[in-house]
C-alpha cells in the first residue's frame, strides 16, 4: 500500500512530545503532518471510494492520522478525535467511515487481515471520539449497517473466525494468515495488524457507549493465544531460513 508509509509517518511524527512550550522542532513536525495529509486530500484518499485504488485497503491508517492530529500543534495536548477535529477534518473523517462501513463484509479478499485489522483500529478511535455512524448525518446515508458498532462486530467476529487454532497447542496456535480464503499460513505481520484491530475494538467494547462482554471475553481469548504464539516462537533459532537465525538481542 503506497499511502501506508506516509501515514504511519505522520503517527510517528505526532508521538514527537516536548517538555515544555512547542518548540521549533514540533512546530514543523505538525506543519510536516497537515502538509501530508493535505497531500494525501489531493490524492483523493479521503474520497468515498477513494480516488487511488491503493488508498482504499488503508483508509483506517488515513483516519487515525486524521484522529490522532492534535489540532493545536502542540504534541503534549490530545489527539482530536472526532469531536476536536475541524469542520473540514471532521467530513474527511465520515467519509473515510463510511468507506470503511460499507467494505465491512467484504470477505474473501486478499490481504484481508491487514485490511480489517486497520479498518477496525480507524473506524474503533472513531466511534469512541464521537464520529456519527450509519443514518446520522447525511454522509452517513445509504450504508450496508444499521450502526457503527454493526459494521465493526462484522469484522470483528470475521478476524475471530480465522485465528489459527491447532492442538497441543501446535506451534503456529494463535496466528492469522493472510486472510480467510488461504491455506494456514502463519504470519507474523498478519497477525500484528490482526492484533492492533483486535486491542481497538476491545477499547470499543469497554466502554460504556458500546459495552459489549461477550466480544470482550472472546477477544481476551484470542488475544492471549496471539501472545503465547509469539512467545513460544521468539526463541533463539526460531527464525526461519530466509531470516537466518534470531539471537537473544534481536529476539
Amino acid at each position: 500500500m503506497k499511502f501506508t508509509g506516509v501515514v504511519l509517518g505522520a503517527a510517528l511524527g505526532m508521538a514527537t512530545a516536548g517538555v515544555q512550550a512547542v518548540t521549533p522542532f514540533e512546530m514543523d513536525v505538525a506543519t510536516s503532518i497537515n502538509d501530508g495529509l493535505a497531500y494525501l486530500d489531493s490524492q483523493g484518499v479521503f474520497n468515498n471510494p477513494p480516488t487511488n485504488a491503493n488508498a482504499g485497503p488503508s483508509a483506517g491508517l488515513t483516519m487515525l492520522a486524521l484522529l490522532e492530529k492534535r489540532a493545536s500543534g502542540d504534541p503534549n495536548d490530545p489527539p482530536q478525535g472526532y469531536n476536536g477535529a475541524s469542520l473540514a477534518d471532521q467530513q474527511r473523517l465520515r467519509t473515510n467511515a463510511a468507506y470503511i462501513i460499507s467494505q465491512a463484509g467484504n470477505t474473501g479478499i486478499f490481504d484481508e487481515t491487514y485490511v480489517f485489522g486497520n479498518y477496525i483500529m480507524g473506524l474503533g478511535l472513531y466511534m469512541r471520539t464521537g464520529g456519527p455512524g450509519p443514518g446520522e448525518h447525511a454522509d452517513m446515508a445509504g450504508l450496508p449497517y444499521a450502526t457503527s458498532k454493526a459494521a465493526l462486530d462484522a469484522m470483528v467476529d470475521h478476524l475471530l473466525s480465522y485465528q489459527i487454532t491447532q492442538a497441543g497447542p501446535g506451534i503456529d496456535d494463535g496466528y492469522w494468515c493472510y486472510g480467510d480464503s488461504y491455506a494456514a499460513c502463519p504470519d507474523s505481520s498478519a497477525t500484528q495488524f490482526a492484533v492492533a484491530g483486535l486491542g481497538a475494538a476491545k477499547s470499543v467494547y469497554s466502554d460504556p457507549a458500546f459495552a459489549d462482554g461477550a466480544r470482550v471475553t472472546a477477544l481476551n481469548s484470542a488475544l492471549a493465544r496471539a501472545k503465547a504464539a509469539y512467545a513460544r516462537n521468539g526463541k533463539d533459532g526460531s527464525a526461519g531460513d530466509e531470516c537466518g537465525v534470531m539471537d537473544a538481542i534481536e529476539r
